[in-house]
């Protein structure tokens, strides 16, 4: 593998520097700081060995390669991991609230300025990088590569290729010359481009200050403090050079130096001069300038403390060990160009999946006849291979799948698509069972089980579960003469499938491939055969059922006394959704027709289902008020549902509301599996199946804070705790409080990662086995065994902690491979249902024509804008120039991003209306379908009164004009 470097400089946005700066830091004087007065030799050496000692600077991204790691001991490259927090950052401990996750698939909000700035960089490097390669071979020599250069001075020449865009400002950065040796610091107090913030006692040319001998003789400037147009045009008349290049102190610069006068001659004749930021690019060839910080090695940045957070590794693939994604994909076969006859084109739908060579033979016989009634045709295609000198992969045809649209095709297409298995059962599946939908509980099961067939037992769940899963149950204690405390017995039982799901057999098998149930719209693709997911597991009232149980003592503001784990038997005595529950908890004395509640088996009554619903609502806003308090974290995003008629096609829409009923159930289910992570770490500390959601990405978090910032929206995102502190603020009754609400919840779920399972004997620092949104130590996932492999798992292992179960066999190598295996298809499971929404709101839409919707803004770009929709909780882009409007013009002050819309007036030709698009903006908008694409939406604003909308001309209607003229 060749030796490269793949290290870039790149300034921040200002928004993003000024935050990331200023945050818990007092600014730097502006007066040179004398050199500190080390005490011992020892001191010496270390001070001048580490050239971060005081760098404060974190406006830079440096890539690097494998190679140049390798080039660091290892007690280098773990030297970060010593280094403490900055800022007193604090970190809380990992999870998302409740069954929910979250990820960041989406690009970061508020980053258009810095990739715009990043792709003009890339650009202009490739440019230096052709010309320096044309010249030096006109001039008889082989091009300067890399071949033989160390790793400071490859640092140092993109440093030095980064510093050389003087003048050119991204969203208030200037960018300075380098230092070359030969210019004295201005003073202090000038107002030239010294007068910008710094690196601090190390200057790299991003941000400007003077040339100094020693970098611990720079003045250390104000932190991000933006620099004048003015003073950086005096500063790039000093000693920049035009197009990109830059000054360096070596003979072999000033060769190069002399050389780049040919050249921006030659560029100037073709008009080809392009100002702007340089960087450098993967692959890039450009030469080697050894700049004045060529002393500095990889280990030494690797040193710096935001490193982490600034530096990217890179790498080259050079093998699949393991082929997870699907090599399966839908699209639309096309005719090559040529109208070769003996390969077809398959264009794939999802645009991260490469086009493929179809042999002709497996079309359609009527394909080449009639093309054009295959034009709206889904296949299904497998990529084959990939030749290596190719530029298309070979596939083939697996499926004809049907029209385009229908929702019954394109599910199909999903679900092949991301390798769900929706087929049914192998048949004998359940054989070993010896079981049929009449089976009772046998009596040698009661022995060894504690027995809650005579207590309050019910079940809550949504209106159309079929897997009852979880029970919840509830009676008063009667404490000793003289206890003055009410005491509650509080039980959740969990239905016992590892009974049925036994290891080795082939439904234990078939149930872990699947590994997790997967919730479409329209149906349920099970994790495990009907017969035991609807029936045998499903806790039905007034039926014996087997399960797991976790009890506790509470007092009566849920406070935790004991608790107890063990196999039990239950009889539930009522199926009660969501929605009645809540009805119980609203009113419950009033009096109800017949059938308006389900029906109670047995000796019970509503009446004490609704008591112990009050008790249990108590109990668990005080459990909920105190985790919040303790620094839990929860993002509620809106999710929709659908009404559906027949062929399920939808016929209204509305917002699943989250009541109380909801987080009842929430913290007793959260409350369970908490116990039982512990429980499991503390009898198996290297085999514990437990589960994490790490810290979210720290740079995308700063982002939002300082986009948020900048609007006058304050977010303190240093720990999960802060984070919903800052959102609470923002809540209100009047929708636009309820929109930036969205919006805020909308900007904050992309910087967050996935939860994942795991082993605890896979991981070496417990830190990383806490849960980042439930802000615990530990947790893992036991409340549903029906639908997550993951669940039974952590009911093998505690009924062997328990000593009621077979000892766990499994190594932790073994596990976490189980465990990476239902993550993988937790986050392919969570995808298609995503898609399914998607699906069913463009079938909506459809019908509907197009849906009026209020919605916020959330980024503004420079010729567009993205608007959350809030009824439907989808983000779309707006495009200007699809808007109808006269013209448009794009603005920045204060970090703002501004766009003002200018309208025609209906009432007079000569006047427009001027609409001004911010973030957290509210506007009207209208949401239509993409025609022939089931998945895609386009969103417009609505026209303000009294204005009309212009049609803008088509070139060819331009050219037919010219042509009559």
């Amino acid at each position: 593998m060749p030796c490269s470097l793949e290290a870039s400089l790149a300034p921040l946005p200002s928004a993003v520097v000024a935050t990331t700066l200023g945050r818990d830091r007092q600014p730097a004087p502006t007066h040179p700081q004398p050199e500190p007065q080390l005490e011992t030799e020892r001191e010496r050496e270390d001070a001048s060995a580490d050239p971060w000692a005081e760098t404060e600077d974190l406006g830079s991204t440096m890539v690097f390669s494998p190679e140049e790691l390798l080039e660091v001991p290892e007690q280098e490259r773990h030297h970060r991991s010593s280094t403490p927090p900055l800022r007193g950052r604090v970190v809380a401990p990992d999870e998302l609230s409740g069954e929910d996750d979250w990820s960041s698939d989406a690009e970061s909000t508020g980053s258009a300025a810095l990739e715009q700035h990043l792709e003009d960089m890339a650009f202009l490097q490739a440019s230096l990088d052709a010309r320096n390669n044309n010249h030096q071979q006109q001039d008889g020599g082989a091009p300067q590569g890399r071949t033989g250069e160390s790793v400071a001075e490859r640092i140092g020449r993109s440093l030095n290729l980064v510093a050389s865009a003087a003048a050119s400002e991204v969203d208030g950065i200037s960018l300075p010359p380098p230092p070359t040796g030969e210019q004295e610091p201005p003073p202090p107090d000038s107002k030239s481009a010294t007068s910008g913030g710094g690196w601090g006692p190390l200057t790299w040319g991003l941000t400007p200050g003077g040339d100094q001998e020693e970098p611990k003789e720079t003045p250390a400037a104000p932190a991000a403090t933006a620099v004048p147009p003015q003073a950086a045009q005096e500063a790039a008349s000093q000693t920049a050079l035009p197009d990109g290049e830059c000054l360096v102190s070596s003979p072999e610069g000033e060769r190069q130096a002399g050389s780049n006068k040919h050249r921006r001659r030659r560029s100037a004749k073709k008009g080809k001069k392009k100002q702007g930021p340089a960087n450098t690019v993967h692959g890039g060839k450009s030469r080697a300038a050894k700049g004045p910080y060529g002393g500095l090695s990889v280990a030494d940045i690797l040193r710096h403390p935001l490193s982490k957070r600034f530096v990217q590794r890179t790498g080259e693939v050079v093998h699949i060990l393991e082929a997870k994604n699907s090599r399966v994909t839908a699209g639309i076969l096309r005719q090559l160009q040529d109208n070769n006859p003996m390969w077809v084109l398959f264009s794939p739908r999802d645009a991260r999946f490469p086009r493929l060579m179809v042999p002709a033979q497996e079309c359609p016989p009527s394909f080449f006849q009639r093309p054009a009634d295959f034009s709206h045709t889904l296949f299904l295609a497998e990529l084959v291979k990939w030749l290596p000198d190719a530029n298309f992969p070979l596939g083939r045809i697996r499926q004809l799948l049907g029209p385009a649209g229908s929702i019954p095709v394109e599910t199909n297409a999903m679900l092949e698509s991301y390798n769900i298995d929706h087929q049914e059962f192998p048949p004998g599946i359940l054989d070993d069972l010896g079981v049929t939908t009449d089976w009772k509980v046998p009596e040698e099961e009661l022995s060894g089980r504690r027995d809650f067939r005579e207590e309050l037992v019910f079940t809550v769940d949504p209106k159309t579960a079929r897997d009852l899963d979880d029970a919840i149950s509830c009676r008063r204690l009667v404490v000793a003469e003289g206890d003055t405390r009410e005491l509650w017995e509080v039980g959740v039982h969990i239905a016992d499938v590892s009974r049925f799901v036994r290891p080795g057999t082939q439904l234990d098998q078939v149930a872990q491939k699947r590994a997790t149930s997967v919730y479409l719209v329209e149906q349920v693709i099970p994790m495990l055969p009907r017969l035991l997911c609807d029936h045998l597991c499903s806790l039905h009232p007034g039926e014996d059922k087997l399960t797991f149980s976790v009890v506790w003592t509470l007092t009566s503001d849920g406070r935790v006394l004991s608790e107890w784990f063990g196999r039990s038997i239950i009889r539930s005595c009522c199926k009660l959704s969501y929605e009645h529950a809540q009805d119980l908890l609203d009113d419950p004395d009033r009096e109800r027709a017949p059938g308006e509640l389900p029906e109670v088996f047995g000796k019970h009554t509503m009446a004490e289902i609704a008591e112990c619903l009050r008790v249990l609502r108590g109990m668990t806003e005080s459990m909920r008020r105190r985790r919040f308090d303790g620094g839990a974290l929860r993002l509620d995003q809106v999710k929709v549902i659908f009404s559906l008629g027949e062929n399920f096609q939808p016929y209204g829409i509305s917002v699943y509301e989250h009541t109380e009923s909801h987080r009842l159930i929430e913290e007793l289910m959260l409350l369970a599996n908490m116990a039982v992570a512990h429980r499991l770490y503390k009898a198996f500390p290297e085999e514990a199946f437990l589960r994490s959601h790490p810290p979210p990405d720290d740079a995308q978090l700063v982002e939002v804070e300082a986009l948020c910032s900048a609007y006058g929206v304050p977010l303190d995102t240093t720990s999960a705790g802060t984070l919903q502190a800052s959102l609470n603020a923002m809540v209100g009754t009047d929708e636009l409080s309820q929109a930036k609400l969205n919006v805020l919840t909308h900007m904050l779920s992309k910087p967050m990662k996935m939860a994942v399972y795991f082993c605890a004997g896979r991981r070496e620092d417990p830190f990383s086995f806490s849960h980042y949104a439930l802000n615990v130590p530990l947790y893992t996932h036991f409340t549903s065994p029906i639908r997550r492999y993951a669940d039974i798992v952590v009911h093998r292992q505690l009924a062997a902690a328990l000593g009621c179960g077979p000892a766990v066999t499994l190594s932790a190598s073994e596990l976490q491979s189980v465990a990476d295996h239902c993550n993988d298809n937790k986050y392919k499971a969570r995808t298609v249902q995503e898609l399914s929404t998607d699906l069913f709101l463009h079938a909506f839409v459809e019908q509907c024509g197009s849906l009026e919707d209020k919605a916020m803004v959330v980024a503004v770009l420079e010729h567009a804008f993205d608007v959350l929709a809030l009824s439907v909780g989808m983000v779309k882009r707006v495009y200007c120039d699809k808007l109808g409007v006269k013209g448009f013009q794009h603005s920045t002050e204060g970090g703002r991003n501004s766009i003002e819309l200018h309208y025609q007036s209906s009432r007079s030709p000569y006047e427009v209306v001027v609409v001004n698009i911010g973030v957290f903006q509210l506007v009207d908008v209208l949401i239509t379908v993409v025609p022939n694409d089931p998945l895609k939406y386009q969103v417009v604003l609505k026209l303000p009164p009294f204005t009309v909308p212009v049609v803008p001309v088509k070139k060819e209607d331009k050219d037919r004009r010219h042509q009559k003229r």
